[in-house]
């Protein structure tokens, strides 16, 4: 029986219970259900550990100035979003509402909308949020739908306070090509501080994506 991963708890209890292994098929039916439920999930946990191995790998060969500029389609997705106003640095505040009402709900990397033209220093009209698989709103939480489209799209790898570069070059291309941008524009946060290291910010990987108009 331990070699068919029962426990010894479950292997007294049929121990207790049953006389011989006719008594005992219900008991390898459940464990065979268990079994390949944790053989489906070791997948899909192998499969996203490959994935973030490979996004390390191919973050790692390239330097943060030799990322480029890309154009490509944003899917609509169901967001929690918290909107603010203030410094940007409040930031934290909001996903740390979000997460506590929808934890196990949240599927996505966390992300910051920002609903203003321009950056400002305090004042500002931003709005922290998760992509979620399920919800409604609660509070000052939104849950809806994010509109999806073409975007411009732009890799930042570094702290956060060297973002402003990253913008510059973004915003270059968008100027040199004639384009019409929409907010809110975003930061999603590939890979940031965690809940409990820090991390080195020369390693922090931020994708930033302006929608821009369908040219006629």
């Amino acid at each position: 029986m331990k070699e068919y991963d029962f426990s010894l708890a479950e292997i007294k209890e049929i121990i207790d219970e049953c006389n011989d292994e006719s008594e005992i098929v219900e008991q390898l039916i459940k464990k065979k259900d268990e079994i390949e439920k944790k053989i489906a999930r070791y997948k899909n946990v192998s499969l996203s550990i490959g994935l973030i191995i490979q996004k390390e790998k191919e973050n790692k060969m390239k330097p943060e100035n030799e990322f480029e500029v890309e154009e490509k389609e944003e899917e609509t997705i169901l967001i929690a979003g918290y909107r603010m106003r203030g410094k940007y640095s409040d930031v934290g505040k909001g996903f740390g509402l979000i997460a506590k009402s929808f934890g196990r709900n949240i599927n996505g990397k966390a992300m910051t909308l920002y609903h203003d033209c321009e950056y400002k220093e305090d004042g500002a009209d931003f709005e922290p949020c998760f992509p979620i698989r399920k919800g409604t709103s609660v509070g000052d939480i939104s849950v809806r739908e994010l509109p999806g489209g073409h975007c411009v799209s732009l890799i930042h790898k570094g702290p956060y306070e060297r973002l402003g570069e990253s913008y510059k070059k973004i915003y270059g291309y968008i100027n040199e090509k004639g384009l019409k941008t929409l907010i809110p524009s975003r930061e999603i946060y590939v890979k940031g501080p965690g809940m409990i290291f820090k991390g080195n910010p020369n390693n922090y990987v931020t994708e930033i994506r302006i929608l821009i108009e369908k040219q006629k």
